[in-house]
């Protein structure tokens, strides 16, 4: 994991703009637009004036937020899971008396 502490957190208001610069040279130049070295699906012109930001100001800006869809994204995959230990356990139970009645 790489994480120097000259780097920098560059907020342009949605996940798509958001951009990390390693030191502060190439966070003035991430805000003048990109770099080669910039991720191609983030090589395009900022909607909005980029906010600096330290990377533990950005980890608390994001751990501070907690959405609704939190809870909602957890939902499928417990109705899933728990179909499928329903289903196992009828299949167990299913099994165990076809072969008492084979006996």
């Amino acid at each position: 994991m790489f994480n120097p502490t000259t780097a920098s957190y560059l907020n342009g208001g949605s996940c798509e703009a958001n951009r990390v610069a390693y030191n502060q040279t190439a966070a003035d130049a991430l805000k003048d637009g990109y770099s080669q070295y910039t991720s191609l699906f983030q090589q395009h012109d900022w909607d909005n004036p980029p906010t600096l930001m330290e990377i533990a100001q950005a980890i608390e800006l994001y751990n501070g937020h907690t959405g609704k869809g939190d809870t909602a994204s957890l939902l499928l995959p417990t109705v899933i899971g728990a179909v499928c230990v329903v289903g196992a356990a009828t299949g167990f139970v299913t099994y165990k008396k076809l072969r008492r009645k084979q006996d």
